[in-house]
């Protein structure tokens, strides 16, 4: 006969900051937003000045291209749950600099870099191979970048919100680790009597995930694993006491991420993913809005755009990517080329295209899954570069619409391609 006892420990803080809607991925998004506010209202409070254009040069070379370094950076070493709080209170006090233009975009830049790096890897992270969640964290931004510059008066506002939000991460850390010591102590004993009445008992203890993966994730470290994703050390252990024969545990489940291969083909695949990545943000550099005149006009685009990228991994997730992909970026192509004019059409076309980006970063995150930072640091700093050859090249007429087809029908080879290598890897 076998009897279970279980030993019982006192509810946890960080428990009680989840039931009241702590989570990750909420956080996250609320954080993605009021990051992109605070900075490009710190830095259109001086759109005025002779120097506005060379800090905001400055500051998206450092955001976006940052990125990458930032990246790598972070899947080398071991994870630091400071991170976050470190990069929010850098934005936080950048803000507070109006007098140094380029010092303050720089630090803006820079703190704006390692949020997305830190936050972005976490969420990729926890989401495995779901795409809703990407897009959940990287739709907000949009509507962020857009109150920002529409409303630079905000700053102060949004800065304050940036440390409260800080100290609430430092907050929840605090709680994380007591909560982590405390599930050290805590295990399953089993004891085991054999027909012989020889006596052994088995110790079954919860694995922290979070911490063994050794990831950037930090925001997710707060959030335990659900209770059919988490893994058990099953330990055999004699009447002396000693320990005789140890077992990890691991569940086998649908995410296809744990139990993927470390690197599956990263060449060409991640490659062409990211060159997919710089050659749609040449393509949306290229497109042409005559209607897009006023602050009304600016909000309903970002509000589409918003739309396009949280729906993107949810009609994923449901439809599979190749669905969502080709007649959503088919369709995007046809509207920016040849519907710029329609203010409705031109809408939509946004709200098709924007769909495409959880898949990209999810789909580059199943060629490097054990670097989140990496890919989603690389993803963000291809945007750049596409970005800025798309304004310097700014065709017209046909050459605009043909150029806009070609780059949006690349992207869409790059993912099918891409997706063919994941299914057959």
């Amino acid at each position: 006969a076998a009897m279970t006892r279980m030993e019982r420990s006192a509810p946890r803080r960080a428990d009680v900051l989840r039931k009241i809607g702590g989570g990750q991925l909420p956080r996250a998004a609320v954080l993605h937003f009021l990051v992109d506010a605070a900075c490009l209202a710190a830095l259109f409070s001086g759109a005025a000045e002779l120097r506005f254009g060379g800090a905001l040069l400055l500051y998206n070379s450092v955001a976006f291209t940052g990125q990458a370094f930032a990246g790598v950076w972070l899947d080398e070493r071991p994870r630091s749950c400071l991170w976050l709080p470190a990069a929010l209170l850098l934005t936080a006090l950048a803000v507070w600099l109006p007098g140094q233009r380029l010092l303050q975009a720089g630090l803006l830049g820079l703190g704006n870099c390692f949020f997305h790096v830190i936050a972005g890897a976490g969420v990729m992270q926890r989401a495995g191979a779901r795409m809703a969640p990407l897009g959940v964290f990287v739709a907000p931004g949009a509507l962020g970048v857009a109150l920002g510059s529409l409303v630079p008066e905000s700053g102060t506002i949004l800065s304050l919100l940036l440390v409260l939000f800080a100290l609430g991460e430092l907050y929840l850390v605090s709680g994380g680790a007591q909560g982590k010591e405390e599930r050290r102590e805590t295990a399953r004993l089993l004891q085991i009597d054999d027909t012989n009445g020889s006596r052994m008992s088995a110790r079954l203890s919860p694995i922290d995930e979070t911490e063994e993966n050794g990831s950037s994730a930090c925001l997710s470290s707060i959030d335990e694993p659900s209770p059919e994703e988490r893994s058990f050390c099953l330990s055999l252990i004699d009447e002396a006491g000693a320990e005789q024969a140890s077992f990890c545990l691991s569940p086998i489940g649908e995410s296809g991420i744990k139990n993927a291969p470390e690197l599956i083909a990263p060449m060409p695949a991640a490659a062409l993913l990211l060159l997919a990545v710089m050659t749609r943000a040449m393509g949306g550099s290229i497109c042409s809005f005559p209607w897009k005149q006023g602050t009304a006009a600016v909000v309903l685009l970002s509000l589409f755009v918003f739309a396009g990228k949280a729906l993107g991994g949810v009609l994923a997730d449901r439809a599979g990517v190749r669905a969502a992909a080709v007649p959503s970026l088919i369709a995007a192509a046809l509207c920016a080329a040849f519907c710029g004019a329609s203010m409705s059409l031109s809408l939509i076309g946004q709200l098709l295209l924007n769909l495409s980006m959880p898949l990209t970063l999810g789909l580059l995150y199943r060629h490097m899954p054990g670097r989140p930072g990496t890919a989603f640091g690389l993803a963000a700093a291809a945007l750049w570069p596409g970005t800025l050859f798309g304004a310097l090249l700014r065709p017209h007429g046909l050459a605009a619409a043909a150029a806009i087809l070609v780059f949006f029908l690349f992207s869409l080879y790059a993912i099918l391609y891409s997706l063919r290598r994941v299914e057959h890897a």
